[in-house]
């Protein structure tokens, strides 16, 4: 069952962006809370420090307040720096390799999955296949590791 998150987490760093409707109804009024509290500081600050109160205060309450609620209805908080994927994500071993998924014009689709997968479905999957002949017409055989996948 997935959850329908208000905040997406952020694909780097630290925070969250709307995702729903939802999202996108607290941000606006979070921005209408700031415009409404600030719109007449100028008129009625007489000080320095009543400029700065009148500016910090709702401003600290307003951020306090969008916080809670992009932690609650939001993905867990994490720093992510973007589309690294770490092997116990993906559950592979160390012996696996990873294979962009191509569709059928060798475009990426996105998906990354292990080369035995890759060819259990016939995916698409870039592959070079490099062939070393002498001046006899031999071909040069390396033989793999039999650790390798077959």
């Amino acid at each position: 069952m997935s959850k329908n998150y208000w905040f997406k987490a952020k694909k780097y760093g630290w925070g969250w962006y709307p995702a729903t409707w939802e999202g996108w109804l607290v941000m606006g009024i979070y921005i209408a809370a700031l415009v409404w509290q600030f719109k007449d500081i100028d008129q009625s600050s007489h000080s320095a420090s009543d400029t700065l109160i009148g500016f910090v205060i709702p401003f600290v309450i307003s951020t306090v307040a969008l916080f809670l609620v992009c932690y609650l209805k939001g993905e867990k908080p994490k720093w992510r720096w973007g589309e690294i994927v770490t092997k116990e994500e993906l559950s592979v071993t160390n012996s696996e390799e990873m294979l962009d998924v191509l569709d059928e014009n060798g475009g990426k689709t996105g998906r990354v999955v292990s080369n035995k997968e890759v060819h259990a479905q016939g995916l698409w999957h870039r592959v070079v296949h490099v062939y070393i002949y002498n001046s006899q017409n031999e071909i040069l055989l390396q033989l793999r590791s039999p650790n390798m996948w077959v």
